[in-house]
């Protein structure tokens, strides 16, 4: 799928049909500003004029803080966006404006829709539990070290479309040192059967320069691979997007 640009709302509307059967869209050869596209993704009450500050520009690097992990050399690893806070974008978008050095499979992203990891946990008796007290157990968050931990449950409906997620492990890890002191072993259990679950049904997708990924951050876990940090290399460079859409 190319959409051209010239045809923002009929590019859209392709784009959230995909969105809706899948969690996500990638789109291999964009031809075009990603702003106008996020402009025609983004919900009629939306004002245009705040996507300008809901995005990124990446800038990989030696020593990129936590708080900062698009910049950081290794995986980022599963989660979705602004999991700790109480109103988030629904839709994430990757434009990758130069790809890594060593090319698109490093800082690769990585997909996994939410209905097939809960499918898959559910086949066995720890996913099972996972998913039992990641619907009925509260979980703090904390993203920056000395914020005060959001609450929420990390699994909830949402709609017509089923059990959304909220989910990012350092910060629920971190969300737990903060109010209980340590990680509690049935969190920390409900965790790794989510990363196993998204590793088993995930799809990895090749960073290429051009190329732009949409995902749905309730219904699509999502994750970068590695990356060069290295200085004096020409460094891959993402455009990060964040906006509010109904797609219900």
């Amino acid at each position: 799928m190319e959409p051209c640009l010239e045809h923002d709302d009929e590019a859209a509307r392709r784009i959230q049909h995909e969105i809706a059967e899948r969690g996500y869209a990638c789109i291999a050869a964009l031809g075009g500003e990603p702003a106008r596209l996020a402009g025609a993704l983004s919900s009629p009450t939306a004002e245009r004029s705040t996507l300008r500050c809901r995005s990124i520009v990446t800038s990989p690097r030696v020593g990129a803080p936590h708080s900062d992990p698009f910049d950081r050399a290794e995986a980022i690893g599963w989660h979705s966006d602004f999991s700790s806070h109480p109103t988030r974008p629904r839709l994430s978008l990757s434009y990758i404006e130069r790809q890594d050095p060593r090319g698109p499979m490093f800082g690769a992203w990585r997909v996994a829709p939410v209905a097939d990891v809960l499918t898959r946990m559910r086949q066995g008796d720890i996913g099972r539990q996972a998913v039992g007290l990641l619907l009925e157990t509260p979980i703090p968050f904390v993203v920056t070290e000395g914020t005060e931990p959001a609450v929420f449950r990390a699994l909830a409906p949402r709609g017509s479309r089923g059990l959304g997620f909220r989910f990012y492990p350092r910060a629920m890890r971190d969300g737990c040192v903060a109010v209980h002191g340590r990680v509690p072993e049935a969190v920390d259990r409900a965790i790794r059967a989510v990363e196993a679950a998204a590793d088993a049904v995930g799809k990895t997708i090749p960073a290429a320069t051009g190329s732009l990924l949409i995902v749905d951050n309730w219904h699509c876990l999502h994750d970068r691979l590695a990356q060069t940090v290295e200085p004096g290399l020409p460094l891959r460079r993402a455009i990060l997007s964040f906006v509010d859409a109904t797609l219900e």
